[in-house]
């Protein structure tokens, strides 16, 4: 008799231990172990909404979404794609966004600039001008950031050959006038000053 009761006593106790194989919900998200990879995150479940670029499996597909980069310059567009692994660093993938053309490596955040070109190569929402200080619609060689694309607007230029920003008679096209260079081409032809002499007649010059 003892013998069936320490018999009925350790299934019991059996019945009672969890099992190694036990599901649990310990996060309440709905979903169990094994599916559930973290099991102590709530927002962590099979098919929950992937956060890109995080470092963090949150659908528990094995690895991290990422932006795509079709150009392969590093900065992605907003479109979400499966990553590789968890660095968004494999060819395709990026972790950033704002990648304004993502079919031309030129043009991404922080790219060269090239002046009055009508492009945004360094995705901050306008082009690059020419600074023109006098007003006359020709700019200096110093490069300013442009309002646009157009480089129409005050203090703003398409054009870097004006020899003189400071006044705005000098300019590519002004006429010479008084002996200066007012048209920028570095050679004085219009009308300017002659000084009248006078001569006498010197005996024995030939």
């Amino acid at each position: 008799m003892t013998r069936w009761i320490l018999l009925l006593a350790a299934l019991a106790l059996l019945a009672a231990a969890p099992s190694a194989h036990a599901q649990t919900d310990n996060d309440g998200d709905g979903a169990f172990t094994p599916q559930d990879c973290d099991d102590n995150d709530s927002t962590i479940y099979p098919g929950a909404p992937e956060i890109p670029a995080d470092g963090i499996d949150q659908d528990c597909d094995g690895a991290d979404a990422c932006y795509q980069d079709l150009d392969g310059d590093g900065y992605g567009s907003t479109i979400v794609i499966p990553g590789n692994d968890f660095d968004c660093s494999d060819a395709g993938e990026s972790s950033r966004s704002d990648d304004c053309n993502d079919v031309n490596s030129a043009i991404y955040p922080g790219a060269p600039e090239i002046p009055a070109d009508g492009i945004d190569q360094d995705c901050d929402g306008a082009d690059a001008c020419y600074q023109d200080l006098d007003g006359d619609g020709y700019g200096s060689t110093i490069v300013i950031p442009g309002n646009d694309f157009d480089c129409s607007d005050a203090g703003e230029s398409s054009r870097s050959d004006d020899c003189n920003d400071g006044n705005s008679a000098m300019h590519p096209g002004a006429t010479d006038l008084g002996g200066e260079d007012l048209n920028c081409d570095g050679i004085i032809d219009g009308p300017v000053a002659t000084e009248q002499r006078s001569w006498g007649t010197l005996k024995g010059y030939y």
